[in-house]
């Protein structure tokens, strides 16, 4: 079992949830429609530990068990693929 970690409010008026995850994965939610709007892998060594968004511009920090911290602007107009997002879920559930 993966459980989310390092959660955060996101977006000009706390609209959104950002959260990383044992899985490696940092996803945004719609706090409204409780939706997953967007993820991506965020670690290859597994954790997403940390997420922090800039204050005033559409940036978020994130670190894990890598040595690096990734700097992402979530800008993608795609609507999220929810076969991939299953896949992911599955994954944890083992």
């Amino acid at each position: 079992m993966y459980l989310v970690k390092g959660v955060n409010f996101y977006g000009r008026n706390s609209e959104y949830i950002i959260s990383g995850s044992d899985c490696g994965h940092v996803f945004i939610w719609d706090k409204n429609s409780e939706k997953c709007i967007w993820f991506d892998k965020g670690d290859d060594d597994g954790t997403v530990n940390v997420l922090e968004p800039h204050p005033h511009f559409p940036i978020i920090a994130t670190s894990g068990l890598e040595h690096d911290i990734k700097i992402w602007t979530p800008i993608n107009q795609e609507s999220v693929d929810f076969k991939r997002l299953k896949m992911v879920k599955e994954e944890e559930d083992l």
